[in-house]
């Protein structure tokens, strides 16, 4: 019993020795497993800690990469033009291993259609890279490499819904200057040895392509090899010029917290004090009322064709963005194109001014089926129908109801409106033309003009004599003061406006006369390049030649000439011979940047010269004193151009950018006009006076109708000035406000000069003045100098005599129209574009002479006497040409300061000559004499003839002259760019808007109405008045290309490339915001 229990307890233990030993086993077993998971999680703890590492690099290298672009746009001398140098692939038979072939690949040329399946019959131009927009360049760093690329996009209307990046809607990155930039970390090389664990496992083509097809196929294979590298990082910004983008730009550079105003001040219908505001004019018994017109529809139609050669009738062109709250006033009809990015940001919030306040919105946007520009409509799926109107508190941002229209007026409040879109924006932060490079210390516009050139003997650069690869000119007076007073507290920004809006005033230094003339140089812009006259009035107003010396002469001549793609600049002060026909720009000239600096204030007019790009920089205020036109002729063939022209300006100041509406017919430069020397007179002009040994000239543009994209077929508009009530096309007329000093007579002659550009044949005749005015019932001889010729007097004569006290003896003015151009008559041939004039026939009654287009005309006004009786003085208070049109194409952008107006007087002066006094019975009390609106109708006949008659006999008026309180017809067309510091205020803005703001539907009491061409698009038939001083976006400055022909079906040409091609900004040389609109991940 004891031996079987000892068995039994032996084989107990060995039992459970066995399970022990299956336990520890099994221990064993799930540790080992525990283990390998543990390593497995460690190693790829390890694996994802350098993957992570690796990324976190990549993502440095890309914000680097970045920060290198925005930096060198910043701070270099190229600014926004600045590109990475470009980066030259390794490839052997045109294949290559290199890991970042996909972004280095250079363009081939081909037109690429780049998908077949979804988008058949779409093509692109290859220019490199992983999206046919162009190559990238590489850029070293300590732990890797940025591929940065720089670009202007978009370059074509019909890529703004069919994109080829990495932008889903490129019309909306208009006018912005993205940079693109790919972090990749590890270094390709160590000490010159390529690493070769960073190559591709098989070279692929990069070059060599046999056409579009094979490049497509390329590209996928590069994408496809790109995709293995997991070490990378891509990223995107966008950096803002400011005044590209949007047609407004209001920068608040001081942040201020006051509105800036915008529109037409109008009465409203409430009570409050507010809506008692108007902008101060009257018509027809009415508050002026006419609002703003702001971009174009000049079509009419809610659905155009994307007609690339029909520029003209591109809808939109109303963007605003503004750093300051926006205050309305008034009605403002904006006409905005939704698929060019086009809206309304204001960064503060959006107020109307009172109850009149109204935006009117008409929104456009793509068609990508029909291929049409659309009116945006509910019926097409829009979110709204167009046009858009909101009224009084409907635009108030303190509105609980207010809407953004789907998405075009954004307020910047941190919330959404009912529809759910946004409202959120941000402060866009202004370019500086002012800036200094940190490294250097220097003004980029400095080292662009004073710091070029060779040096002369005595060891100095020749740029700071104005003949440096940009042109310097050193005359420094801002605000007709010497650069000196500026440290004596004196400050253009504060003082000039109450300069400007007070004619005459007693402490002014610029107003002569009836005219602003600044102590400023002016530029003269021609085809070939420009002339610059130094004011004889300035401290330093002789050029210096190369070696320093004095050249003794108020006048440089430049000329500006592409050759072999390279830009050269030559000037008759440093080269005195030269013949810019015959003469070498190679040799003789040297490269030009496209940049004129003055350190103070400059005037400027002219044409701009054909297919060159000019950045104009002054450190005082810029006048714009004239049509500024873009060359349409091409000088070195001497024929006219049969597509688009590439010219571009950019008018860039420190304080002012200021229209000067006192010049647009006023004394040429160079002239002196002598102001009567004399107390003023109660509501008398200030007038300018004649002596036998003085004249006065007179210059002005007579300028084309850009309709179409041939500039061979355009009109002058004073062809085609038919009057908008289909009564035939209206002549142009020269008023002109005269007196004879001391009781008369006086007698007054004329000479008109066409100043056409390389004209062959010029031309200049006397003026045959008529004998009598054909209005009068009965025939009178109102030109005094008749009496002196024997019967029978001629219908027209070369003298004008001032002979009548009651008329036009000093105080009192005679106000005479003269036909300068009839259509109709037969008195001039048809227009010849290649001769670039209006030239009358021997049919002329008035004259053998010649009218220039785009370019001067002169008119010299001098003391003509008859026979042997001699002539007083002779006082000239104003001219004009009626019907008219001015033109301004340009960007202008005011830092510090306002876009501003000079108005001048009133042209009419007399607050007696009203159109009320006009329209009313002649004798009191006596109805059979009325002569009331619904009696006279302005439809000609007796009672319009003795209307006529009693005005002149009253106040020495003709007909043509405008009443007293109503602007001439003179069209102010602004085509480009407004950008500005803050709008000047509302009680300034009146002053203008009320001389300049707005038309009336009459042409003075000739019975006659407004020409058609000035009647915009959206202005209600019948309508009393029309707007006027009407800003339209250039869309130059959205593509930064023109169409290559005329054809609609021409694809878009850049007008500004660098020397390897790439797209640049269409003005030269332009700052850059400091801070990016955008910086981040390409998807985020």
């Amino acid at each position: 019993m004891a031996m079987y229990e000892m068995k039994m307890s032996s084989t107990k233990r060995s039992r459970r020795s066995g399970q022990t030993l299956v336990i520890a086993i099994l221990v064993l077993g799930v540790l080992l497993i525990l283990g390998i998971a543990f390593a497995g999680i460690i190693s790829r703890n390890i694996t994802e800690t350098g993957r992570s590492a690796r990324r976190t690099v990549a993502s440095d290298l890309a914000t680097a990469g970045i920060k290198y672009a925005h930096n060198q746009m910043l701070n270099s001398a190229s600014g926004a033009d600045w590109r990475p140098d470009a980066t030259a692939l390794t490839a052997v038979g045109g294949v290559t291993k290199d890991p970042d072939a996909s972004f280095l690949r250079p363009g081939s040329g081909f037109p690429v259609e780049i998908d077949p399946v979804n988008r058949p019959g779409f093509f692109v131009t290859d220019l490199g890279g992983p999206d046919y927009l162009g190559a990238y360049s590489r850029v070293g760093f300590d732990r890797g490499r940025a591929l940065v690329r720089v670009r202007y996009s978009p370059s074509a209307y019909d890529q703004f819904s069919a994109a080829t990046g990495a932008l889903r809607e490129l019309g909306r990155a208009k006018g912005h200057i993205v940079i693109e930039s790919v972090g990749r970390a590890g270094a390709l090389d160590d000490q010159g040895r390529i690493d070769p664990s960073q190559l591709l496992t098989e070279s692929l083509r990069v070059t060599g392509f046999a056409d579009g097809n094979a490049v497509r196929d390329g590209v996928g294979q590069l994408k496809a090899a790109n995709n293995t590298i997991t070490n990378s990082r891509t990223m995107i910004a966008f950096a803002s010029v400011g005044f590209l983008e949007s047609g407004r730009f209001i920068s608040n550079i001081y942040e201020l917290n006051r509105p800036a105003e915008i529109g037409f001040p109008t009465a409203g219908g409430a009570g409050l004090f507010t809506d008692q505001t108007n902008v101060g004019a009257r018509y027809e018994g009415v508050n002026v009322a006419t609002g703003i017109n702001f971009g174009s529809n000049n079509s009419g139609a809610s659905s155009i064709p994307v007609d690339q050669g029909r520029w003209d009738l591109l809808p939109g062109g109303a963007s605003i963005y503004s750093n300051a709250p926006l205050e309305v006033h008034g009605v403002n009809r904006l006409v905005i194109n939704r698929s060019l990015g086009e809206n309304v940001t204001a960064v503060g919030g959006i107020k109307p001014a009172n109850s009149s306040a109204e935006l009117i919105l008409s929104l456009f946007k793509l068609n990508n089926t029909t291929g049409n520009w659309d009116e945006l409509n509910t019926g097409a799926g829009d979110p709204v129908t167009s046009p858009v109107t909101l009224t009084g508190n409907q635009m108030s941002s303190d509105n609980p109801n207010y809407t953004t229209v789907s998405g075009v007026l954004q307020d910047g409040r941190d919330a959404q409106d009912a529809q759910g879109y946004i409202r959120t924006t941000k402060r866009k932060d202004p370019p500086s033309i002012t800036a200094t490079n940190p490294q250097n210390g220097l003004n980029r516009y400095l080292e662009l003009t004073q710091r070029t050139g060779r040096l002369n003997a005595a060891g100095d650069l020749i740029g700071q004599f104005g003949h440096g690869e940009g042109v310097y000119v050193d005359s420094n007076e801002r605000g007709n003061r010497r650069g000196s007073d500026a440290g004596k507290g004196f400050d253009p920004q504060k003082s000039m406006p109450n300069d400007w809006l007070n004619p005459n005033n007693a402490t002014s230094q610029g107003w002569q006369g009836p005219y602003y003339i600044p102590n400023a140089p002016h530029v003269q812009l021609l085809p070939d390049g420009f002339e610059i006259r130094r004011d004889n009035r300035s401290e330093k107003a002789f050029w210096v030649d190369p070696n320093g010396a004095s050249s003794g002469s108020t006048y440089a001549r430049y000329w500006v000439r592409n050759v072999g793609g390279v830009n050269y600049i030559v000037n008759n002060i440093a080269n005195p011979t030269f013949d810019p026909l015959t003469g070498n720009f190679v040799t003789d000239g040297q490269i030009f940047n496209g940049v004129l600096m003055f350190e103070g204030d400059v005037r400027v007019r002219g044409v701009i010269p054909t297919d060159q790009q000019l950045t104009l920089v002054s450190m005082g205020s810029i006048y714009v004193e004239g049509s500024i036109t873009k060359g349409v002729f091409e000088p070195w063939a001497g024929a006219m151009l049969t597509r688009p022209s590439r010219s571009m300006l950019a008018l860039l100041a420190k304080d002012y950018v200021t229209v000067n509406t006192t010049m647009f017919f006023g004394p040429k430069v160079g002239e002196s006009p002598r102001p009567k020397s004399t107390n003023p007179v109660p509501n008398t002009p200030n007038p300018i006076e004649l002596d036998p040994s003085t004249d006065i000239v007179m210059s002005t543009e007579f300028v084309l109708n850009p309709v179409g994209n041939n500039p061979s077929t355009w009109q002058p508009f004073a062809t085609s000035y038919a009057a908008a009530d289909g009564t035939g096309v209206l002549p142009s007329w020269m008023i002109a406000s005269v007196s004879g000093d001391d009781n008369g007579p006086a007698f007054l002659g004329l000479e008109i000069s066409s100043q056409v550009f390389r004209d062959p044949t010029p031309a200049t005749g006397s003026y045959l003045f008529p004998t009598d005015m054909n209005f009068f019932l009965t025939s009178v001889l109102t030109n005094g100098a008749a009496a002196a010729y024997p019967a029978p007097v001629p219908t027209n004569i070369p003298e004008y005599g001032l002979t009548d006290p009651t008329v036009n003896a000093y105080p009192k003015f005679e106000s005479w129209a003269m036909p300068i151009f009839n259509p109709t008559a037969g008195a001039f041939a048809a227009y010849n574009p290649l001769a670039r004039k209006l030239e009358a026939t021997g049919a002329n009654p008035f004259g053998g002479f010649d009218l220039a287009t785009q370019h001067p005309t002169d008119f010299r006004f001098f003391l003509n006497p008859v026979g042997a009786q001699p002539s007083k003085n002779v006082l000239m208070a104003r001219t004009a040409i009626t019907p008219a049109d001015v033109r301004i194409e340009a960007v202008m952008y005011a830092q510090n300061g306002s876009f501003f107006v000079i108005p001048g007087q009133w042209f009419n002066t007399n607050p007696d000559d009203l159109r009320t006094s006009f329209e009313q019975n002649y004798t009191p009390a006596d109805n059979t004499d009325d002569l009331a609106t619904a009696a006279l109708d302005y439809g000609g006949g007796v009672n319009l003839d003795t209307a006529q008659q009693r005005r002149y006999e009253r106040y020495g008026a003709s007909p043509e002259m405008p009443f007293y309180g109503e602007p001439l017809a003179v069209r102010i067309s602004i085509i480009g760019s407004i950008a500005e510091n803050m709008p000047a205020p509302m009680s300034m803005q009146a002053e203008w808007l009320k001389k300049w703001g707005w038309m009336p539907r009459r042409i003075g009491g000739t019975g006659r109405v407004l020409p058609t061409a000035h009647v915009p698009g959206g202005v209600l038939a019948g309508q009393l008045t029309v707007p006027n001083m009407i800003l339209n976006y250039d869309p130059v400055l959205a593509t930064a290309a023109v169409p290559q022909n005329d054809t609609p079906t021409a694809p878009l040409e850049a007008i500004r490339l660098d020397s390897v091609g790439r797209i640049l900004p269409p003005a030269p040389r332009l700052p850059v915001s400091p801070t990016l609109a955008y910086f981040g991940d390409i998807n985020p």
